[in-house]
């Protein structure tokens, strides 16, 4: 895993030309901007950084390394789901990032720039796929956990995939995830408490009375793209946190007025 400078950064993206902003940008009504009361703020959501395939889960390197140039250079602080009860989280200009699934192009392209600039990061990992394949090992993680600016949420341990929620029982369900408290306990001596769901899916009131019997504490939703739901306020639901699922076909100036309130602090 190399390591890359701001400077480095900067030239990419001027060689890159990402500083042009497509015309059809993200426009956020007025309603929509009160509903973004100073205490909440963006929570990202990414899955591969890449050049290809080119899917609606894929960002490319450049238009990463733009975005967080963007958080960087306007002052945001990142936060973790374990520390919104502190000073941090009274800070003005806020945002979490979090990762799904654990793919290693996260260590070939994200975690270099953002140990680089200091941005904490969540990433919710699929239990049974660790180490195999393009999947993060628990020896890597575990050297990036030593460094302070990761967390790690479950993803399941084996139950990615579609209608989950519904194809599987609640027994089943329970014991998955034990498995995957059990294995992280194993390899990186930590009590996971955040919950991704799987491809989004809704979960019930069954399924979140298992999540709080077995002490996970935040669970990490991925909702429709209104700002209402991609902006978590923890005063008005501590536990839920909706989050925006960003792809290479979110533009640039898209991503400075979601992240700025619709853009009215630029």
């Amino acid at each position: 895993m190399r390591k890359i400078s701001r400077r480095e950064t900067l030239k990419l993206l001027v060689l890159s030309s990402l500083g042009s902003l497509t015309p059809n940008s993200l426009v956020f009504s007025s309603e929509e901007k009160k509903a973004s009361q100073e205490e909440s703020f963006p929570v990202l959501l990414y899955h591969e950084i890449a050049y290809e395939p080119l899917t609606p889960y894929t960002v490319t390197p450049e238009e990463f390394f733009s975005q967080m140039e963007i958080l960087y250079s306007s002052g945001f602080e990142t936060l973790l789901p374990q520390e919104l009860d502190q000073s941090l989280a009274k800070k003005r200009k806020k945002i979490m990032l979090t990762f799904d699934d654990g793919s290693y192009t996260f260590l070939e392209y994200a975690y270099p720039l953002l140990r680089e600039y200091r941005f904490k990061v969540v990433m919710n990992v699929i239990g049974s796929k660790v180490g195999k394949g393009w999947f993060i090992s628990w020896d890597e993680y575990r050297e990036i956990l030593d460094e302070g600016l990761l967390e790690i949420g479950c993803h399941s341990y084996d139950f990615h995939f579609p209608n989950w929620s519904k194809k599987l029982s609640l027994k089943k369900f329970e014991e998955d995830l034990l498995r995957f408290k059990e294995e992280a306990f194993k390899h990186l001596k930590i009590e996971v408490t955040t919950f991704s769901s799987p491809l989004g899916e809704r979960l019930t009131s069954e399924h979140v009375k298992v999540l709080k019997k077995l002490g996970f504490k935040y669970i990490f939703m991925s909702e429709e793209e209104t700002i209402e739901k991609t902006y978590y306020n923890p005063a008005l639901n501590s536990q839920f946190i909706p989050r925006f699922n960003l792809n290479h076909y979110f533009s640039l100036e898209d991503f400075k007025n979601l992240v700025m309130k619709g853009g009215e602090n630029l």
